[in-house]
């Protein structure tokens, strides 16, 4: 190879690697920049690219249900397949098809986030918000209850009279965080707030007053019931379970059915949020729950912790010991070393 032929492939070379990289941040920045939402959403802000700033990390920009998932794409598409996902609520999505008006006719709105909610095959159900508001399809009663939704299909939703199926004074525009899990939906507004929306009555977080088709907005254990705010983040698990929510301040607050404190004393229903005692000097990036009783916090500094029933060995520390304290997850054995670099 003569000297000007080199000279030609490393310029072809750097041209492609610039229409891939100007490619790929183009991408990166359609993800990144919803048609409507937070001031601070960072969608990109995901997986093991995220950062340690847990109020713009974006945890859904992949979520399953059962046998069912949904995955926004680089230009901010979303994509669905699985059991149940087809527009009829009952049909399996065997490959992944655009969430757009052509696959669900009932469809209006851009897509802006979605989840799910089940607890065991053929019982998943799963809601997209979208600029006009919230749409349902999948078994019904899986994740709203049936006086909110007609049949499985894919359909418009209303709630408490309101057209877009939002909580009071929310709209599409107002929504950080869609949540769901087995018959409860959860909302994280760019203000803070936190809602419900709970076919059991104690994941409501407001002392388990409500009905099963309104929206509750959480409140405190505090003195006077004062309402959950200034919140990042919510996640959890239905079914005897709970949620957890980071607040700005770095606190962690939960409330449920049979959930941890982390301060040594038994499980026990919470039916308003409680602040949660956290391992010493963790700063909470990351929180999870899993339907047996298994509560997680990941920390800025990557340590990994877990808390709760372990009788499917499901906090890692390799016995099947209930921990009313936070753990550490091990590797390779009960001593082999802490799980202290965690991304995700």
């Amino acid at each position: 190879m003569n000297s000007f032929t080199k000279q030609i492939k490393k310029v072809w070379l750097c041209m492609v690697l610039l229409v891939t990289t100007i490619a790929w941040q183009k991408a990166a920045a359609q993800c990144a920049v919803p048609p409507v939402g937070c001031s601070t959403t960072d969608l990109t802000n995901y997986g093991f690219n995220s950062n340690t700033n847990a109020a713009t990390i974006e945890y859904d920009n992949f979520v399953a249900g059962f046998h069912s998932t949904i995955v926004r794409t680089s230009d901010g598409s979303f994509q669905v397949w699985g059991e149940a996902m087809a527009s009829d609520g009952v049909s399996n999505v065997l490959s992944p098809v655009t969430i757009n008006s052509t696959n669900y006719p009932a469809l209006t709105g851009i897509p802006l986030k979605a989840t799910f909610g089940g607890n065991n095959q053929s019982q998943t159900q799963a809601v997209l918000l979208t600029t006009t508001g919230l749409f349902a399809w999948g078994q019904e009663n899986r994740l709203v209850s049936t006086n909110i939704t007609s049949s499985n299909a894919f359909q418009k939703i209303t709630v408490g009279g309101k057209a877009d199926g939002l909580p009071p004074g929310v709209s599409p525009a107002d929504v950080k965080m869609l949540f769901g899990t087995n018959q409860a939906i959860a909302i994280v507004t760019c203000s803070g707030d936190v809602w419900v929306l709970s076919i059991p009555d104690s994941f409501r977080g407001n002392g388990a007053t409500g009905t099963v088709d309104t929206w509750s907005r959480v409140t405190t254990s505090q003195a006077g019931f004062p309402f959950l705010t200034n919140i990042v983040a919510v996640r959890g698990s239905a079914i005897n379970s709970g949620f957890m929510a980071i607040k700005t301040d770095g606190t962690v607050w939960i409330w449920g059915q049979r959930v941890f404190l982390g301060d040594g004393t038994a499980r026990n229903e919470v039916r308003r949020a409680t602040q949660m005692t956290l391992p010493a000097g963790a700063v909470p990036k990351m929180v999870g729950a899993t339907t047996n009783l298994g509560f997680y916090l990941l920390a800025t500094d990557g340590n990994l912790y877990s808390l709760g029933d372990n009788s499917k060995k499901q906090l890692g520390d390799w016995t099947t010991t209930e921990r009313r304290t936070w753990v550490q997850p091990r590797y390779n054995s009960a001593t082999g070393p802490v799980m202290n670099n965690i991304k995700w």
